[in-house]
């Protein structure tokens, strides 16, 4: 058991966060603190009205247009796992919670609910001083959050967080802010026969919703590329025949050539849109498992290991698995379990999680 005076500090410590108001976060870095503050262990809270102020810069250039969004923009990092918000800035409403900050069709301004946000005279710096603590980071923001408040020499990641991190280079760049090292912690992934079919494995990542039914439709038409693309080949071809032709004919017919060449190029790639629907159409009950794979890997935007708890679901072998980890040389290479036949047992405990 636990002695009695670990136990009295923590429970004066759930006490002093009750009446403070703060949530189990909250009631967490009390606890942090008392373990580990003697060890060197600092915990920051991120909501604290004076970090938030220090760091006002990223609410102000987010509003000005200048921030995560313009950073990635035309980049492949607006494809990356997480969505690139044209404004990464979240408003603490007192009443209606944590509300996404989005552009106002109307006023070309900025909204969140219904509270609009007109540009200040004095402009989005001041501003952002001003309302710092109703401002919230988004996914993408918050790691330049966290690095701008405190430099760290190595981020520990998990396998969710490791996509998104790896989205924000230039972000940091176009902030100024030195991008740091990245480790990836050990974790468990519990892979359905789903998943195994349609030819999932851990170097293909988190797939969200739009990457992964872009993904499998890619590797379902990967058979057609060689039609495909000898028949675009054709085309372009006998374009090059048409404007040779009506050149000779007469050099005013070169507009209206290149003219049906931009035309027919925007049929061609409608027509292989519409391919690609009609692939899909014709493998219904495929494309039905393939979606059931995408959720025993990413859930509702979640990556499995946000929602399923690995260790449960090591059920009997916990102990065994207990042991390998342990074994295991200290080094800075991740270790990754896999479970391939625990499928329904993840699916349980996500239900149950939910409800």
């Amino acid at each position: 058991g636990v002695e009695a005076s670990v136990a009295e500090g923590m429970r004066a410590d759930c006490l002093r966060a009750h009446e403070e108001g703060e949530s189990l976060s909250g009631l967490m870095r009390r606890w942090l603190t008392r373990w580990y503050g003697s060890e060197g262990l600092l915990v920051l809270d991120a909501h604290d009205a004076r970090l938030k102020r220090h760091c006002a810069l990223l609410w102000s250039r987010e509003f000005e247009g200048h921030g995560v969004h313009e950073a990635l923009r035309h980049s492949d990092a607006m494809e990356g796992p997480a969505h690139v918000r044209e404004n990464s800035v979240f408003w603490l409403d007192p009443d209606h919670g944590r509300l996404g900050v989005i552009r106002d069709a109307e006023t070309g301004g900025w909204k969140a609910g219904t509270h609009s946000f007109e540009k200040p005279v004095t402009g989005w710096s001041s501003w952002a001083e001003k309302h710092a603590f109703s401002c919230s980071p988004g996914v993408l923001l918050r790691p330049l959050y966290q690095e701008l408040l405190l430099q760290s020499a190595a981020v520990i990641l998990g396998p969710g967080e490791w996509g998104y991190w790896h989205q924000l280079p230039m972000a940091f760049a176009h902030h100024g802010l030195d991008f740091p090292a990245l480790r990836l912690r050990d974790h468990g992934v519990v892979v359905s026969p789903a998943a195994r079919e349609c030819g999932w494995t851990l170097s293909e990542g988190w797939l969200h919703n739009e990457a992964w039914d872009r993904w499998v439709l890619d590797k379902w038409m990967a058979p057609l590329e060689g039609g495909l693309t000898r028949h675009e080949a054709m085309l372009t071809l006998w374009h090059r025949d048409v404007q040779t032709w009506a050149k000779d004919i007469a050099p005013e017919l070169q507009g209206p050539s290149g003219a049906m060449e931009a035309a027919m190029g925007k049929a061609w790639r409608q027509w292989n849109a519409k391919v690609r629907k009609a692939i899909k159409g014709r493998r219904s009950r495929e494309w039905t498992a393939a979606r059931r794979a995408c959720e025993s890997l990413v859930r509702q935007g979640l990556p499995q290991d946000r929602w399923a708890n690995w260790h449960v679901l090591a059920g009997d072998r916990a102990g065994s698995w207990k042991a390998a980890w342990l074994s295991e040389e200290t080094t800075l290479k991740a270790v990754i379990w896999v479970l391939e036949d625990r499928i329904e047992e993840m699916n349980e405990a996500a239900e149950n999680s939910s409800s």
